[in-house]
């Protein structure tokens, strides 16, 4: 609508300005000369020239006023606009009939507003064709144009009368909502006691910028890492482990570790490396006499500290990893068992000592345990030490059946590093 009524108003303008210093004059089609405005580019001259001369499309003139009225030339969009007019682009209104009367007296007809416009009615013409909105008012403004002879004054104004009319839908009667019976509302029923909620401990802010990617288990991993630890070699060996799927904490690793090793003084002593694991003993045939008590599961038990100090609090009835310097955490033991790191949480909701909002996991290390689904059992077989709790049975898998000392066997690891998570 406010495009509509800009080409009104600058068509109009140009139909009814009566400034003649800014005017020049063209001839168009059947020898009527049209004012044009004196600014008026060269090659756009010749422009409206062609079409008022030779274009008999009143909707492609109308289409023409318009983009010269938006870059600023009135006059020339008057010219089209006129045009178009007499080519039967426009239909103006029949005047309305005079009653009965004594009948005025006509005055002289213009064929031309803009050269005999005067002023008030001029201004008062502009006024209305730049910012009247309404019909009836622009509808007795164009009857008394047409009244004094003013034609395409009176054309212009009836014009954005039918552009207002088309654009302003008319309103109709809004129905009436029809009314609800009101239902009796029940009495409240007096609910339980609501539990308080526990607040959920605030995560630890994020100095560093990891890889976006980066789960949280092996973000407390780095971050322990990049606290705490003071090996360059063990810092070096983690940032290679993780290097392929998250560069940013890989590079961030590497960093602390050149430095440690920039720093003055004797560098740290390396980790004693873990003790060889004892050679199973050959099983001989037992001699008569009682069997000894299988062990339950096929696992062996874990000592008491695995139940006590930073373990106290996981929950039996699980096959878990005790640690002896493994470099591993959460999100790797995942993948390892089942091929995709975002299977950790299975972990979480079994070790709430580690993860005590079910979400982040603290800084494990050497001498945790860490319980794991019995489903992962067979493929963590050989990788890590496996062992159950006093009186845990394995659910009947027949994977679980194998040797204890075969199931016993632990991935110490080459570099003898500490565990990261």
């Amino acid at each position: 609508m406010p495009f509509v009524l800009f080409l009104l108003g600058a068509a109009a303008v140009g139909l009814v300005a009566a400034s003649a210093s800014a005017k020049g004059k063209a001839k168009g089609g059947g020898g009527r000369t049209y004012t044009l405005d004196r600014n008026l580019p060269p090659q756009l001259r010749q422009q409206v020239l062609a079409a008022l001369a030779t274009e008999k499309d009143p909707g492609k003139l109308l289409a023409f006023a318009a983009q010269c009225a938006d870059q600023g030339y009135p006059l020339s969009a008057a010219a089209l606009t006129q045009r178009a007019v007499e080519l039967g682009g426009v239909s103006p209104q029949p005047l309305p009939q005079p009653g009965p009367g004594p009948q005025p007296q006509p005055g002289p007809v213009n064929p031309v507003d803009p050269a005999l416009l005067p002023d008030p009615p001029r201004s008062q013409v502009l006024a209305a064709l730049s910012t009247g909105a309404d019909p009836n008012a622009l509808e007795a403004l164009a009857q008394q144009m047409d009244a004094q002879g003013y034609t395409y004054a009176a054309q212009a104004l009836r014009l954005k009368e039918t552009a207002l009319r088309s654009l302003r839908p008319q309103p109709g009667p809004q129905p009436q909502p029809i009314p609800t019976p009101m239902q009796p509302q029940p009495a409240p029923q007096p609910g339980p006691t609501p539990t308080p909620v526990q607040p959920q401990p605030a995560p630890q802010p994020n100095p560093f910028s990891l890889d976006p990617t980066m789960p949280p288990a092996m973000q407390s991993a780095v971050l322990g890492a990049l606290t705490t630890e003071q090996d360059p070699a063990k810092l070096q060996a983690f940032a290679q482990e993780i290097q392929g799927t998250y560069p940013i904490a890989a590079g961030l690793l590497m960093a602390k570790a050149n430095a440690l090793r920039l720093q003055p003084g004797p560098l740290p002593q390396p980790s004693p490396l873990p003790q060889p694991w004892p050679q199973p003993t050959p099983v001989v045939p037992p001699g008569p006499g009682p069997s000894p008590t299988p062990i339950p599961g096929g696992l062996p038990i874990g000592d008491d500290t695995t139940r006590t100090g930073r373990n106290a609090g996981r929950p039996s009835g699980y096959p878990f990893i005790h640690l002896h310097g493994e470099s591993t955490y959460p999100a790797k033991i995942a993948k390892q068992a089942t091929g995709s790191e975002a299977n950790y949480p299975q972990m979480t909701a079994i070790n709430p000592q580690f993860a005590a909002d079910g979400v982040h996991w603290k800084n494990i290390q050497t001498g945790d345990a860490l319980n794991i689904p019995w489903a992962w059992v067979p493929k963590l077989t050989g990788v890590y030490t496996l062992q159950v709790d006093p009186g845990v049975q394995a659910p009947g898998a027949p994977v679980l059946a194998a040797h204890p000392a075969a199931l016993a066997v632990r991935k110490g690891g080459s570099n003898g590093l500490a565990t990261h998570a």
